[in-house]
């Protein structure tokens, strides 16, 4: 289903909103002709720059209508990341209704067997295609989103885990029997890491892709697309104090697409069909209006989900080595555990903070 909303705020883009996805026309024509040469790419850039979403709203659209490899005519395409379990993880997204088992009462029984299978080696990726009977002409494409957990969760599972997953990825596209394609995202300040792995490295020389920065034409048709898709538009005016904010910081393009959301919110429910100045002011422009909405949340909460607020917040956020604030992802099992209440009223509060209004 088409998403009705023209800009996704802090998330990133889905499968499913290519057709509000402008701008990367030219980084997807890339990544298509790295992929057809080495079936693997490592899609690789800081934080927030778009990875994913250049991933599953550009890359994978174009893959579906045919533009990688003409003899290819379907693709089974299983999106996952690795966490604290990468062969479960692959298992439960290679169990998909869209991969291998529609039947949901079948998917059920088959699950463990899947995974028991995947757990014997290296080449059990291509048995599992063979066994789930995989037609002529298609092929699988894994998409392991975030890569950079595996390294993230190293001590909160079996390196044996961990090793057996990337040298299975490895094997696959290097084995010729399945057309299996892989794509990793990863965060550049975990390169480094990829050493841990025999081969890994040298597989992401060959074909890494770094994001590269939008430039300033891209950025205003990734402004004025969106809304023009729905019928609106963004006044010139605004696009060009935008574009000025922005500067040359990639990582504020998902605070870019959050303050289009607030504005289009406004705008909207204001019976608006531009988005102009006087909205932009009024969310506290890109400087404030993450924090200003943030605030706002916050303030309307009761006072214990406040305090949940507070515990989820200090959770998310790590201190890195060079005194750097870093995302840290968590449970809400472990946020619900240190504000001692039950989980559900950890995703009420979530919820909150992920209304668009």
């Amino acid at each position: 289903m088409k998403s009705r909303m023209p800009y996704p705020g802090l998330r990133p883009f889905t499968r499913d909103e290519n057709h509000i996805y402008f701008g990367c026309d030219d980084q997807v024509g890339d990544l298509l002709e790295k992929l057809n040469d080495h079936r693997f790419i490592a899609v690789v850039g800081p934080s927030g720059c778009g990875k994913s979403s250049l991933v599953k709203a550009g890359l994978i659209p174009g893959i579906s209508l045919g533009f990688l490899d003409q003899r290819i005519e379907s693709w089974r395409i299983a999106v996952m990341r690795p966490g604290t379990q990468p062969m479960k993880n692959l298992c439960d997204a290679l169990c998909h209704p869209d991969v291998f088992n529609s039947d949901e009462g079948h998917n059920i029984h088959k699950r463990p067997l899947m995974l028991a299978t995947l757990m014997r080696g290296p080449s059990c990726l291509k048995t599992v295609c063979q066994e789930n009977k995989m037609p002529e002409k298609t092929a699988l494409l894994v998409v392991v989103d975030q890569f950079e957990e595996i390294f993230r969760f190293r001590r909160e599972f079996s390196i044996d885990q961990a090793e057996a997953f990337v040298n299975m990825m490895i094997h696959s596209v290097r084995q010729d029997d399945i057309p299996i394609y892989v794509i990793f995202t990863m965060r550049s300040d975990f390169l480094g890491d990829c050493a841990l792995f025999l081969d890994l490295p040298q597989i992401m020389n060959d074909s890494q892709y770094l994001t590269p920065r939008l430039n300033r034409e891209q950025l205003q048709s990734a402004i004025e697309g969106p809304a023009s898709f729905f019928g609106a538009e963004v006044c010139p005016k605004l696009v060009n104090v935008l574009l000025n904010d922005m500067g040359h910081d990639m990582d504020q393009l998902p605070v870019l697409q959050h303050a289009l959301m607030r504005m289009w919110v406004i705008a909207t429910d204001s019976g608006l069909d531009t988005l102009n100045l006087d909205l932009y002011e009024k969310i506290g422009t890109l400087r404030h209006a993450l924090s200003n909405h943030a605030d706002s949340v916050y303030n309307h909460l009761e006072a214990h989900h406040q305090k949940i607020a507070e515990i989820l917040f200090k959770a998310l956020c790590q201190v890195s080595s060079n005194r750097q604030d870093t995302r840290r992802p968590v449970s809400i099992a472990d946020v619900a555990s240190i504000a001692q209440v039950h989980a559900r009223d950890v995703i009420d509060v979530v919820n909150q903070f992920r209304a668009k209004d």
